[in-house]
């Protein structure tokens, strides 16, 4: 296990969403034991966004206060998930704006993972869950939706999936888009 100073993000921009100068312990595994940090998230560059629904924003802001998720994270999770396309389908069956796995949703009672409403209620209430399982480390929250909780448990952290480092990058790269899109609009309680 390494110990990673949550400082080491705040140029990401997501000090908002980790305990700045808190100490978090997680393995990063790779082709090594285990990888720096600053290797794993490199968050090169501003993230640029042509194009997306805001239609959606209302329903997410909605949620996200409902569950207590940062509503500009539920907004990078929709945009790295399904680049807000509310009929996206994943070849592996994922399903609308979260990418709703059928036996995840089926779980959260969703009975249309299409209907926007209820794809991202269940979303966020699951990444919720899993911010809960995983001490509040929004890292390994992310890692989990991505690959799977009991990956994350498997390897004891961050799984040494390209595809998975990827994605949590991507995440944080839109968080920050959307932090700065909307600022101060975000942080009312």
């Amino acid at each position: 296990l390494m110990a990673v100073s949550i400082g080491l993000f705040m140029a990401q921009g997501i000090e908002g969403i980790l305990k700045v100068g808190e100490e978090r312990q997680f393995t990063a595994s790779g082709t090594s034991p285990s990888m720096p940090v600053e290797k794993m998230f490199k968050g090169e560059g501003p993230v640029v966004i042509h194009w997306r629904d805001d239609s959606y924003d209302n329903i997410i802001e909605e949620a996200a206060y409902r569950y207590g998720v940062d509503p500009a994270l539920v907004m990078a999770i929709v945009m790295a998930e399904s680049n807000y396309n509310p009929t996206a389908e994943s070849l592996r069956g994922a399903r609308g704006l979260m990418q709703l796995m059928p036996l995840t949703a089926a779980s959260l009672g969703v009975e249309n993972p299409f209907d926007p409403e209820e794809n991202i209620d269940a979303g966020v209430r699951y990444f919720k869950m899993l911010l809960d399982d995983f001490e509040e480390q929004t890292i390994l929250a992310l890692a989990a939706y991505n690959a799977g909780s009991r990956r994350v448990r498997e390897y004891r952290g961050v799984p040494p999936f390209p595809a998975t480092h990827t994605y949590i990058e991507r995440v944080f790269q839109y968080y920050q888009y959307f932090r700065d899109l909307y600022g101060r609009e975000l942080d009312r309680a």
